[in-house]
C-alpha cells in the first residue's frame, strides 16, 4: 500500500514509522526545512530550545506515546519526573511549594473527602454536560482547587478549566491515575523525532523536507493524490497531520461535494477556536526548580500590560506572584551544569 504523509510533526513520524514498519511504502511530506514541527530542538547560546512542546513525553515510558516508541523500536531513554509536579502557594509576601498530596491534606477532612469522591467519580469515567470545572465545583467547592485547576489547564492546553468539558477533564485525571506522571527524554524532544526518522527509513519509508503539498485531490468522496509543484501524486491512502483546519483548505476538486458527513464536518471546522499560549525559556546557571517535574502558579496574576513604545515600568510584585501558569525544569539540560525553565 502506497501511503502519503502530509506533515512530518510528531504525529506524522508516529504513523510514518507505524505503517512503514508494517510493510507499506511511505512518503512523508514537509514543508520546513527540518522535520518535527512543534516537537524538536534548536540550539541557541548552548541550550536546545524546543520549537513549541516541552521536552517532555506525557505519562513518562509508561503512557500511550512511550509505549508506543517502544513497540516501533524507536530508542529513546525517558527519565520519570519526580515529583510529577508541585504547586506554589503564598506564604505572607514570600512563597512555598507544596507536592500534590500535601495541598490535598491542607484542605481539611471534609474536602479532602470530597477529593477523593471525584477521584473515584473519575476512575469510573463519570464526567459528562458540563465543564471540567463545574463538575469539580459540584463536589469541592474551594478557590484554591479552582485556581489549580485552571493553572493546570493552563499549562497543559492554553485554555480555562471552564472551557474544557467535564468528559475531557476527567479522561486527563484517569490517565494520570493510571500512567503516572509525565518524563523527560533524554537528548529533548530532538532525540524523539531522530529516533523516528531513522526507524522510518530503515524501513524503507522516504522524507521529503522542504516540500510544501499544494493541494488534496479528492474524487468520488475519497482522497485520491497529492498536488506537489505542480504534478498529481496518487496514494492508496492520505494522511494529514496539519490540523482540521490547514486541511480542509488544502481540499481541491468537486469530488468531496454531496459527500455523506462533509457538511457537518465543515460546519464543526468553522466553530472551532484555536488554542494560544506564550512560552518564555529562561536561562540560569543554578536550578531554579529543584525538581524535573511541573511547577504550577495557580496564585499567579498576569503583568501588567505594557503598549510597544510605552516607557512606563511595570508594577512591582510580591515574590509569589509569579507571571505565568506553570513552568517545567529541565534536568537534561541540567545535567550538562546549565539550567533551563520553561515558563
Amino acid at each position: 500500500m502506497r501511503v502519503g504523509v502530509i506533515g512530518a510533526g510528531i504525529g506524522g513520524l508516529l504513523v510514518g514509522a507505524k505503517l512503514s514498519r508494517m510493510g507499506c511504502d511511505v512518503e512523508i511530506y514537509e514543508r520546513l526545512p527540518f522535520a518535527g514541527g512543534r516537537f524538536t530542538n534548536i540550539e541557541y547560546r548552548g541550550y536546545q530550545l524546543s520549537t513549541g512542546a516541552l521536552h517532555m513525553i506525557p505519562h513518562g515510558e509508561r503512557g500511550p506515546l512511550g509505549r508506543m516508541l517502544a513497540e516501533l523500536g524507536a530508542r529513546v531513554e525517558i527519565v520519570p519526573s519526580k515529583p510529577s509536579a508541585t504547586i506554589r502557594i503564598p506564604r505572607g509576601n514570600s512563597f512555598e511549594d507544596l507536592e500534590f498530596s500535601e495541598f490535598i491534606s491542607r484542605l481539611g477532612f471534609w474536602k479532602g473527602l470530597m477529593y477523593r469522591l471525584l477521584i473515584l467519580e473519575a476512575c469510573l469515567s463519570i464526567g459528562t454536560g458540563s465543564s471540567f470545572r463545574d463538575w469539580i465545583a459540584r463536589r469541592l467547592s474551594d478557590e484554591g482547587v479552582a485556581k489549580l485547576a485552571d493553572s493546570s489547564c493552563g499549562w497543559a492546553l492554553s485554555v480555562t478549566s471552564g472551557e474544557v468539558s467535564a468528559s475531557e477533564g476527567v479522561s486527563i485525571i484517569a490517565n494520570i491515575l493510571k500512567y503516572g506522571g509525565s518524563g523527560v527524554p533524554m537528548g529533548g524532544c530532538r532525540s524523539v523525532v531522530n529516533a523516528l526518522i531513522q526507524v522510518i527509513e530503515e524501513s524503507g519509508g522516504r522524507i521529503y523536507t522542504n516540500k510544501k503539498v499544494d493541494g488534496i485531490l479528492i474524487e468520488d468522496c475519497t482522497a485520491e493524490s497529492l498536488c506537489i509543484g505542480g504534478e498529481d501524486i496518487t496514494y492508496d491512502l492520505i494522511i494529514s497531520d496539519l490540523g482540521h483546519r490547514e486541511t480542509q483548505r488544502l481540499i481541491r476538486g468537486d469530488g468531496h461535494i454531496g459527500c455523506s458527513g462533509v457538511k457537518r464536518y465543515e460546519e464543526e471546522v468553522a466553530s472551532m477556536h484555536p488554542t494560544s499560549g506564550v512560552k518564555i525559556n529562561i536561562g540560569s546557571s543554578e536550578s531554579l526548580i529543584d525538581h524535573t517535574g511541573i511547577l504550577l502558579t495557580p496564585y499567579a496574576e498576569a503583568c501588567e500590560r505594557v503598549e510597544p513604545g510605552d516607557k512606563r515600568r511595570p508594577k512591582p510584585r510580591t515574590p509569589w506572584k509569579t507571571p505565568y501558569n506553570g513552568a517545567h525544569g529541565n534536568a537534561w539540560q541540567r545535567s550538562r551544569g546549565r539550567g533551563e525553565t520553561r515558563a
